[in-house]
């Protein structure tokens, strides 16, 4: 099969040039190269492959963006679990919403059933990668480390566990600034409150190097085990290696349970206490004897970091936009071609006495290009208006995401003071451990030309630890109430999301027979312009007008 280079037209017999635009065309051997997938992503070139799925760098044809598909290989098509897996990563990650988890905006079944998966397209390398071609500062590792778990802790706040956290699924992008912005992608295995176990009793997925002892013994995935496996990350980022080094499942499971990790600061002297003793506490074999949840990390991660790598930053803003030709540019193209094939009948018979057979097929190739137009407006006008509501639902998404957000990280305090009251930790005067604390927050800001610094991020973190103990000693139940008003605000993201999508589906059904009619359309004009061509090409007077659209292209 042959793919033209410039509009990703796809040939089965021998042509060498494209017969819409003149470029040349090259020999794939991946048959998807070339194919639109739901009616509108044109698939343009491999961005990688793995052993379940190949992710495709494609062009939205009604929008002209770019994005990436991952498309299940197809000996997995029949397989019910993979199916249900994409479609769970799908789900979930949607639904998430945040800065440091990659977008997913559809997914679906190509033609021949294979489950795809529709993405944002991100520029960057994984953090593997960037591990394997230098050691990264200890900014650095807290930067990086304070979005990882800022990204575990929205998923944790929905509900959902990633279950495979590892370098080579955290992305390092970059912002509009230049500064590096993490995106934790591939949420296949993930599980959500509400889900139901997929895979088989005593079958593990995942990579071992980062599980957690309870993932490796009972298969079990709360949130904390996350947190084991961010542990994991955080020790090679610091330290250049893994924490625990094995050739086979059972010595990874042996170093997991049993084995204490070198402390960091061994293998990296400049690493600070505070950053060697939270990793350390990470791997802590019991999940009790982890930090609360991932807010608690980004608490104890932002005690290190400046005011400026604290900020929350999102990927770069830039359009990624196609080649420059779009399924437009292949309208005017096909116009212009009938135009020219007019012409061509014009001057070889010009009393009009044309073969009946070029006529047909010419007035044929007339009425498919305007059909393909008024397909083109359809399916352009049907999927701004789907993108319309995408934007809301996002906008919805992101609010409660923030609501969520605030009342998680209240629970979070209030985890933390109950297990400081359960350890016995002295707890001073709620009231005026916090009205001391708050005065010096306040002396720390009244100077208006005082820039941030370790003092006041110190008396920022006292607040908040003493603010913690007030709300032990004032409301000792608060852990539960909070627990409580998260579930109620997952509730509610969970029945939007079940609203959209009935009329979601519908929409993006009318966009994929749109889609089809126009793919269908589009093979057959390559086989009358074809047919065209070759009929018309050996005739003698014909020869210069052939020469000068050949040049043109």
């Amino acid at each position: 099969m042959r793919v033209c280079t410039r509009c990703n037209l796809r040939y089965q017999d021998e042509t060498e040039r494209c017969f819409v635009d003149g470029a040349p065309l090259d020999e794939v051997k991946d048959t998807r190269l070339g194919t639109v997938v739901g009616g509108r992503y044109l698939i343009e070139s491999v961005l990688g492959a793995g052993g379940m799925a190949t992710v495709y760098r494609a062009r939205h044809q009604l929008m002209d963006r770019m994005l990436a598909v991952k498309i299940l290989h197809d000996n997995f098509a029949d397989d019910a679990k993979l199916k249900e897996r994409l479609s769970r990563e799908a789900k979930s990650t949607a639904s998430i919403a945040h800065p440091n988890i990659v977008e997913i905006y559809d997914f679906g079944s190509t033609d021949d059933g294979v489950p795809y998966l529709v993405m944002e397209l991100l520029e960057g390398d994984p953090l593997g990668s960037l591990l394997d071609r230098r050691s990264l500062t200890i900014a650095e590792v807290v930067d990086l480390g304070m979005q990882i778990a800022r990204g575990l802790a929205r998923a944790h706040d929905l509900g959902v566990v990633h279950r495979d956290i590892k370098p080579e699924n955290i992305f390092v992008c970059h912002s509009d600034d230049g500064h590096a912005v993490v995106k934790l992608v591939d949420f296949g295995i993930a599980v959500a409150s509400t889900d139901q176990r997929l895979t088989a009793t005593g079958q593990l997925i995942g990579s071992p190097e980062f599980m957690s002892p309870e993932r490796l013994l009972h298969g079990e995935a709360p949130p904390s085990s996350d947190l084991y496996s961010l542990g994991c990350v955080l020790y090679r980022m610091v330290t250049g290696r893994l924490p625990f080094v094995s050739n086979n499942l059972a010595g990874y499971l042996i170093a997991h349970i049993e084995e204490t990790p070198v402390d960091p600061r061994e293998r990296r002297p400049e690493c600070p206490e505070a950053l060697a003793s939270l990793i350390l506490s990470l791997l802590a074999k019991s999940p009790g004897d982890r930090p609360v949840d991932a807010h608690d990390v980004v608490a104890q991660l932002a005690r290190l970091a400046s005011s400026d790598v604290a900020r929350v930053r999102k990927v770069s803003t830039l359009v990624r936009r196609g080649t420059g030709f779009d399924e437009t540019t292949g309208l005017e193209g096909w116009a212009e071609r009938v135009q020219a094939f007019d012409e061509m009948l014009l001057m070889a018979w010009p009393n009009g006495d044309a073969p009946l057979l070029l006529e047909e097929r010419l007035a044929e190739l007339r009425a498919g290009v305007g059909r393909l137009m008024a397909l083109r407006k359809q399916a352009v006008e049907t999927n701004a208006a789907f993108a319309t509501r995408e934007e809301e639902l996002q906008w919805d998404r992101e609010r409660l995401g923030k609501a969520v957000h605030g009342v998680a990280e209240e629970l979070s305090l209030a985890r933390s003071a109950e297990r400081a009251s359960l350890a016995g930790a002295p707890v001073k005067g709620a009231e005026s451990g916090v009205t001391e604390a708050y005065g010096d927050v306040q002396s720390a800001f009244l100077d208006p030309t005082a820039k941030p610094s370790r003092e006041t991020l110190e008396a920022i973190e006292r607040l908040r630890d003493e603010y913690a103990h007030w709300l032990s000693a004032h409301h000792p139940g608060g852990a539960a109430d909070l627990e409580f008003q998260l579930e109620a605000l997952r509730e509610q993201l969970r029945r939007r999301e079940e609203a959209v999508t009935r009329q979601r589906e519908r929409v993006l059904a009318r966009l994929e027979e749109n889609g089809h009619e126009r793919q269908q359309l589009l093979e057959r004009l390559v086989t009358l312009g074809t047919e065209l061509y070759g009929r018309l090409r050996p005739l003698p007077i014909l020869e210069d007008l052939f020469a000068r659209l050949d040049q043109t292209g």
